[in-house]
């Protein structure tokens, strides 16, 4: 499987890379709690932000970020345990 951003391959991605987990348990997140939206940066520079149903997050918060898809799904661990 190739990774690419924009036009450029970024390479194989090796099985059981860290980068992977993170890219399967995205997957499965999704899958599980099709009410967050998961959404990709633009541009390297970028966060990576999930959006939230009103009620998950204090003060009627919709979004949390990232810098990196590993960093946002651990806060989305945090916030939906598994088997919840």
């Amino acid at each position: 499987m190739n990774r690419a951003y924009g036009g450029r391959s970024l390479g194989p991605l090796t099985r059981g890379s860290n980068f992977q987990d993170c890219v399967e348990r995205r997957r499965q997140f999704e899958a599980e709690q099709t009410d967050v939206t998961i959404v990709t940066p633009a541009r390297p520079e970028d966060r990576w932000r999930a959006i939230l149903p009103l009620g998950v997050l204090p003060d009627d918060g919709t979004t949390i970020g990232a810098r990196s898809l590993c960093d946002l799904m651990d806060k989305l661990d945090a916030l939906y345990p598994y088997g919840g």
